[in-house]
């Protein structure tokens, strides 16, 4: 996922987004490469201790539940601007399937 922001307005602006209801998170990009899209997995990526992209349930540290969450995850996403206006979240779904056996 790659959110850019845009404003009509000069000042600084904040994507933000969040998966399943859960906290607004700040969108920075990739933690290892600003540059690079947020990737979500079945049971995230493992970066200096902490894990980012996991769909589902929540798995902040290596040691959580690494279970995948499999179906349908709503991914919301938003923009603040340096007013503190808050834009309408729009959303996408993702469906994580179970690999295919036989």
């Amino acid at each position: 996922m790659r959110l850019t922001a845009r404003d009509d307005r000069v000042g600084h602006v904040v994507s933000q987004f969040r998966v399943d209801g859960d906290g607004w998170q700040t969108y920075y990009g990739w933690p290892t490469d600003a540059d690079a899209p947020y990737r979500f997995t079945p049971g995230g990526t493992v970066i200096d201790d902490l894990v980012y992209g996991k769909l589902g349930k929540t798995r902040a540290v290596p040691w959580d539940d690494a279970s995948p969450d499999y179906g349908t995850h709503t991914i919301e996403y938003r923009t603040i601007d340096s007013a503190g206006n808050v834009s309408p979240p729009e959303k996408f779904l993702a469906t994580l399937l179970e690999a295919a056996t036989g």
